[in-house]
């Protein structure tokens, strides 16, 4: 009588059937936690960029007023950091006015919970240059955080043209 090996194969699973799946079960596991554990990093580099966009936002509207009133240096628009928002605001004649950034319902971005920004104010004048607040050009970049405890980037505003990186 002939006996063939598959027919004396009683079911179940191999030890090597066994490992290869529970390898498979801890890669996938693996792989999702450091996603989910590394969610606050893609939140700070979106709201990094965000930041960018609304700094230039404010150059731009600082430019802008160029074409209106040439030569007239006492207009400036900044960006106030201040915790876990920032505000766009416009001073014109020594008043002051707040302005929704693009795309948003208010003139203050407030930041996701437990994510901040150093405190500060970046400002243009009517050629777009970053000023102080005596409206001198600066003397050095401006550099911002943003963090939110573990991990942090920075935004640089580079003096003389405004430009960020």
């Amino acid at each position: 009588m002939k006996v063939y090996l598959y027919e004396k194969r009683r079911g179940g699973f191999t030890a090597i059937e066994v490992i290869a799946v529970i390898f498979v079960i801890a890669v996938v596991g693996v792989t999702t936690a450091s996603r989910i554990a590394s969610k606050t990093y893609y939140d700070i580099a979106a709201e990094a960029e965000i930041l960018k966009a609304n700094i230039r936002y404010a150059q731009f509207r600082a430019l802008s007023d160029a074409d209106k009133r040439v030569g007239y240096a006492d207009t400036t628009w900044s960006v106030l950091f201040s915790g876990s928002s920032y505000t766009l605001q416009k001073k014109e004649e020594n008043v002051t006015t707040t302005h929704n950034f693009p795309g948003e319902d208010s003139p203050t971005h407030n930041l996701p919970g437990g994510i901040s920004v150093t405190a500060g104010t970046v400002t243009y004048n009517v050629w777009g240059i970053p000023v102080d607040a005596a409206g001198l050009p600066l003397a050095g970049n401006v550099t911002i955080g943003i963090s939110d405890g573990t991990s942090s980037q920075t935004v640089t505003v580079t003096r003389n043209t405004g430009f960020i990186p």
